[in-house]
């Protein structure tokens, strides 16, 4: 690891042991996580039973500010399934890079599911989806950043 390395990762070590919250915790994860990866918005799902809920959405194009908009998804769940991309990163415990979410390659097993930008007026782009594990390989959640403005 290069020393530039290790003084962003105190930096952010640092940051975030200012919260004892969780839900701070993981907010500000995924605000560290959009800056460093020059994302417009991200989203970190949560498991709960057999889906992802979306726990933390960030999206400076639709809501720079508190509006309205930022609780468009606030009761969205998605199921646990190869379907969706959020979905297939949860089961296969891979990350997924991908630049243009509707011209996927021909055979993935997934789809984008473009209700979320119809609902809200937003086009999705690129996605960037990572999978959170635990201890023992337990699936936590997805983080998920969309278009990257780099």
């Amino acid at each position: 690891m290069t020393a530039k390395s290790m003084e962003w990762l105190t930096r952010v070590t640092r940051e975030l042991m200012q919260y004892d919250d969780t839900g701070e915790i993981l907010n500000h994860i995924l605000m560290i996580a959009r800056s460093e990866s020059h994302a417009d918005a991200g989203t970190i799902f949560l498991v709960e039973n057999d889906e992802l809920v979306f726990a933390y959405t960030h999206n400076d194009t639709l809501f720079p500010v508190e509006t309205a908009y930022k609780y468009a998804y606030a009761d969205a769940r998605l199921p646990i399934t190869c379907d969706s991309i959020a979905g297939y990163c949860a089961v296969t415990r891979r990350p997924l890079n991908i630049p243009n979410v509707r011209s996927l390659p021909q055979g993935v097993p997934f789809t984008f599911n473009d209700s979320f930008d119809q609902t809200t007026g937003y086009k999705t782009v690129s996605m960037l989806t990572i999978p959170l594990v635990g201890r023992r390989g337990i699936l936590l959640g997805v983080l998920q950043l969309i278009n990257s403005m780099g």
